[in-house]
């Protein structure tokens, strides 16, 4: 019987920690989880990961988790509201 890992034994997870590496990217863990506020003022997830390219130090997305699902969203969909200590999707 086959788990989720491939045949070397590696999960799906370092498998794309290696094509971001790869890639002269890196995935970073937050000092904190921020929430991920939606168009409409609705929590869709905690971020507590992002990914950064390694070459120009920019941030590049963010990965989104909720109870059943993690899923990246760019960095440039989104602003910071240090007030509020939330990131929201950009409306526009």
């Amino acid at each position: 019987m086959r788990n989720s890992n491939d045949s070397l034994g590696r999960s799906k997870r370092e498998e794309a920690n290696q094509k971001h590496e790869d890639a002269g990217e890196v995935t970073l863990l937050l000092s904190r989880e921020w929430t991920l506020i939606g168009y409409q003022g609705q929590a869709l997830g905690k971020i507590g990961r992002c990914v950064a390219d390694l070459s120009t130090g920019k941030l590049l997305s963010l990965e989104v988790a909720t109870p059943s699902q993690k899923f990246p969203v760019e960095w440039s969909r989104v602003e910071i509201d240090t007030a509020a200590k939330q990131m929201r999707l950009r409306n526009d």
